[in-house]
């Protein structure tokens, strides 16, 4: 005889707490010995890995229709940063009772400065597998992964098309006070050993405190060997 299997429903998962889907983005973007930029952005649905948790499965993203755009008032420039169709993360706990494989998958189009360009608008897919360790309340993601891009764009130098492969290697941390990060370092090798370097290391961060229900703060800092940009962004649910 064995004794009765209890699960703990969740309840800070349950639906009608979650924030609305959709979401606008207003703030600023610095580069290094750049002029400063507006950032302007938009997600049609769903939830990223550190919007507001209540509502929604930990390690678990689904957005689609993702616009950001860039804005200089003083020269008249508006220009498209990204432009996701759809931006898909799962992260299972491979030690846990499924034992799973988690994979991320992303595709549209967005800027890219590496050695084939800098600054350039390509069209991009991205494909990510491998294993995340939730080590605790705290530390929900921890995860090693293989990753494969390829991306397109007229403004390449050289050949229009490449592709590059490498490991990603990240966290998420969730902190009391509402306070939620994400970060990863990734190292892309390029499929065209014609490029040099043959590598390059890209690192990112997003830090996130809730204000209320309806609004947010978000810091994201990305760095790579040809420029390094931080962000401020307040964020707002309207539903």
């Amino acid at each position: 005889y064995s004794s009765e299997l209890t699960v703990a429903v969740p309840i800070e998962e349950a639906p009608h707490l979650a924030n609305s889907s959709n979401r606008w983005q207003l703030g600023n973007t610095w580069r290094e010995e750049r002029p400063s930029d507006l950032f302007i952005g938009y997600r049609f649905a769903f939830h990223d890995l550190i919007d507001p948790s209540a509502g929604f499965p930990k390690g678990v993203g689904l957005t689609m229709f993702n616009f950001d755009f860039t804005a200089n008032p003083e020269i008249n420039s508006l220009r498209i940063k990204e432009f996701s169709l759809f931006d898909l993360v799962a992260l299972k706990d491979f030690f846990g009772f499924e034992q799973k494989l988690s994979w991320m998958g992303k595709f549209g189009a967005w800027r890219l400065s590496d050695a084939n360009c800098f600054d350039c608008l390509a069209a991009a897919a991205e494909a990510s597998v491998g294993i995340n360790i939730r080590t605790s309340d705290l530390v929900p993601n921890l995860f090693l992964l293989g990753a494969f891009e390829m991306s397109y764009s007229p403004e390449y130098s050289g050949r229009e098309l490449n592709a590059n492969v490498g490991p990603k290697l990240g966290t998420s941390l969730f902190l009391p006070f509402d306070i939620r990060s994400n970060h990863y370092w990734q190292r892309k090798y390029f499929v065209d050993t014609r490029q040099l370097p043959v590598f390059e290391d890209f690192f990112n961060s997003e830090v996130q405190k809730d204000l209320s229900k309806k609004l947010a703060v978000r810091l994201k800092y990305s760095s790579s060997l040809l420029e390094k940009t931080t962000t401020a962004v307040l964020l707002y649910y309207p539903n």
